[in-house]
């Protein structure tokens, strides 16, 4: 593995983290709904996102090679 390759696995550990965090915050304050959905669906989109596998996928490289 190379650096960027840990680095990105600090950062995707760190956000899977405080997506349980605060999943388990808002099951126990009772928070609003929408609000705790959005908030984990774009921690858990982060998570998968920084993922260093998911970096190496075909689908990966040709939606960046678009973006680009």
């Amino acid at each position: 593995m190379e650096n960027r390759d840990w680095i990105l696995s600090i950062a995707e550990t760190a956000v899977w983290y405080g997506f349980f965090y605060y999943l388990l915050f808002s099951i126990k304050q009772g928070t609003t709904l929408w609000k705790d959905a959005a908030i984990l669906l774009g921690l858990t989109y982060l998570g998968f996102m920084l993922c260093p596998w998911v970096h190496r996928t075909k689908a990966w490289k040709e939606t960046i090679g678009k973006l680009t």
